[in-house]
């Protein structure tokens, strides 16, 4: 990829001394590259490269580091990993038992007003000594006086502590909705606290993120993408809508995720996402749509 007369005015950042590796047989010995309009415009070694290109571009000495291709993210969940990135750590790195996580979430709750929901995240009942899931009850001891939401750290599963369940309607008498799963006391029948694939269902029925939380939560997310070198993202989430479109779109725009965006819509949006234009492909500067997300129960 040779440099030209357009690559020198159009140049915007050029990286010298690097050891580049750019997947391209093509180019397998490189020292440096250059960027022009946010994409990489030349590729080759700084002997080869104009003296008016570097003149005319932010001039980045790499001091022989490698430079490699940024990370693409195929599947994740952003606003769910940003409102982790604020939660209760209760994975295997904070907690080993039951009472672990219990003294987690207390520690929550001691500086969390009454009634004010606590999120907590990232256990997994393997990695617990106890080989199970905590109950509604055991959560109760850590926050009696704040509804708690536990996720699992496959995002398949959650549990409720007794406030959490009256506040989103769930009791003996409650069935489960299609493809989720209500857990139970074997004795007695009652809710244990144990919610499987209920979290679309559960998400409109407990708060959102304040928007500070939001912008905080997100902010984090984008600097652990950027720190690992990942610089494009695809969100998964089975209940994208037009209205997360826009939310992400927003985020996007504002700043808080600076990796390049696709959005994959939810298989039962997609309806909604036609009626606004939005289909497979579409893609302007800010984010692109990507192909449904699909998730097959067997019941």
């Amino acid at each position: 990829m040779k440099a030209n007369r357009d690559t020198a005015n159009r140049a915007d950042l050029v990286l010298l001394n690097a050891n580049v590796i750019a997947l391209d047989a093509a180019h397998l010995h490189a020292d440096s590259v250059v960027v022009s309009g946010g994409r990489i415009a030349w590729i080759d070694e700084s002997d080869r490269l104009p003296s008016s290109v570097r003149a005319s571009a932010n001039v980045i000495d790499c001091g022989g580091q490698t430079l490699i291709p940024g990370f693409i993210d195929a599947h994740c969940h952003l606003l769910a990993y940003a409102a982790s990135l604020l939660a209760v750590d209760c994975s295997s790195a904070s907690t080993s038992t039951i009472d672990d996580i219990i003294i987690q979430i207390r520690r929550r709750a001691d500086n969390t007003l009454p009634g004010e929901w606590i999120r907590g995240t990232g256990y997994t009942e393997f990695d617990l000594h106890e080989k199970r899931h905590p109950t509604r009850w055991e959560l109760d001891r850590a926050a009696p006086y704040n509804p708690v939401r536990l996720n699992h750290r496959s995002g398949h599963a959650c549990v409720l502590n007794s406030i959490a369940l009256e506040r989103v309607g769930i009791d003996i008498a409650s069935e489960e909705p299609p493809g989720g799963t209500i857990a139970r006391d074997l004795k007695s029948a009652e809710p244990n606290g144990l919610l499987l694939d209920m979290d679309e269902w559960l998400d409109a029925r407990i708060p959102p993120m304040s928007e500070r939380e939001l912008s905080n939560g997100m902010a984090q997310a984008n600097q652990q993408f950027l720190s690992q070198g990942i610089t494009s993202v695809a969100d998964a989430t089975v209940s994208n809508s037009p209205d997360r479109w826009k939310l992400l779109r927003r985020l996007k725009c504002d700043g808080l995720i600076t990796p390049s965006l696709t959005v994959m819509p939810g298989a039962a949006n997609l309806d909604e996402f036609a009626d606004e234009g939005l289909q497979f492909g579409y893609c302007d500067s800010v984010a692109a749509i990507g192909p449904a997300k699909i998730i097959l129960t067997r019941t």
